[in-house]
Protein backbone atom coordinates (compact mmCIF):
# COMPACT_ATOMS: atom_id res chain seq x y z
CA UNK A 1 0.00 0.00 0.00
CA UNK A 2 1.27 3.61 -0.62
CA UNK A 3 0.55 5.92 1.60
CA UNK A 4 1.03 9.74 0.07
CA UNK A 5 3.41 12.19 2.02
CA UNK A 6 2.66 16.18 1.93
CA UNK A 7 5.41 18.52 2.02
CA UNK A 8 5.07 22.14 3.09
CA UNK A 9 7.71 25.15 3.96
CA UNK A 10 4.27 26.77 5.53
CA UNK A 11 5.07 26.14 8.96
CA UNK A 12 1.41 26.74 10.13
CA UNK A 13 0.38 23.71 8.01
CA UNK A 14 2.67 21.09 9.55
CA UNK A 15 0.73 18.80 11.21
CA UNK A 16 -2.42 19.00 10.00
CA UNK A 17 -4.12 17.07 7.44
CA UNK A 18 -5.71 16.92 3.67
CA UNK A 19 -9.30 15.60 3.88
CA UNK A 20 -9.22 12.00 2.56
CA UNK A 21 -5.93 11.56 3.97
CA UNK A 22 -3.98 10.25 6.76
CA UNK A 23 -0.82 11.59 6.71
CA UNK A 24 0.16 15.16 8.36
CA UNK A 25 1.70 17.84 6.22
CA UNK A 26 5.49 18.26 6.79
CA UNK A 27 8.32 19.57 6.89
CA UNK A 28 10.01 19.30 3.54
CA UNK A 29 13.57 19.22 5.91
CA UNK A 30 11.99 16.02 7.00
CA UNK A 31 13.26 14.57 3.60
CA UNK A 32 16.81 14.24 4.37
CA UNK A 33 16.14 12.00 7.69
CA UNK A 34 13.31 10.15 6.17
CA UNK A 35 13.20 10.04 1.98
CA UNK A 36 11.03 9.18 -0.40
CA UNK A 37 11.23 7.54 -3.76
CA UNK A 38 8.96 9.72 -5.42
CA UNK A 39 8.41 13.47 -4.84
CA UNK A 40 5.65 15.09 -6.83
CA UNK A 41 5.74 18.76 -7.97
CA UNK A 42 2.66 19.78 -8.09
CA UNK A 43 2.42 24.07 -8.11
CA UNK A 44 2.95 24.99 -11.87
CA UNK A 45 4.04 29.06 -11.03
CA UNK A 46 6.87 27.64 -8.48
CA UNK A 47 7.77 24.44 -10.05
CA UNK A 48 11.43 25.58 -10.44
CA UNK A 49 11.72 27.51 -7.37
CA UNK A 50 10.78 24.30 -5.51
CA UNK A 51 12.98 22.17 -6.89
CA UNK A 52 15.90 24.61 -6.68
CA UNK A 53 14.46 24.46 -2.77
CA UNK A 54 14.58 20.92 -2.83
CA UNK A 55 18.00 20.64 -4.53
CA UNK A 56 20.23 23.60 -3.53
CA UNK A 57 18.84 24.09 0.27
CA UNK A 58 17.80 21.03 1.58
CA UNK A 59 20.06 19.09 -0.02
CA UNK A 60 17.43 15.92 -0.81
CA UNK A 61 19.05 12.58 -2.04
CA UNK A 62 19.64 12.01 -5.63
CA UNK A 63 18.19 9.16 -4.81
CA UNK A 64 14.74 10.91 -5.03
CA UNK A 65 12.79 11.23 -8.16
CA UNK A 66 11.86 14.64 -8.91
CA UNK A 67 8.45 14.55 -11.09
CA UNK A 68 7.33 17.46 -11.83
CA UNK A 69 3.30 18.38 -13.06
CA UNK A 70 4.50 21.43 -14.95
CA UNK A 71 6.97 19.41 -17.29
CA UNK A 72 4.00 16.77 -17.71
CA UNK A 73 1.49 19.30 -18.85
CA UNK A 74 3.92 21.23 -21.11
CA UNK A 75 4.74 17.47 -22.66
CA UNK A 76 1.54 17.15 -23.97
CA UNK A 77 1.20 20.55 -25.54
CA UNK A 78 1.27 20.52 -29.03
CA UNK A 79 3.69 22.47 -31.26
CA UNK A 80 2.42 23.78 -34.30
Amino acid sequence: KITARFFDTDTAKHGLFYPQFSSPIENPKTLKKDPVDELWITPIDYDQVIQDYLINEIKISKRIELVSVKNLLSSFSHND
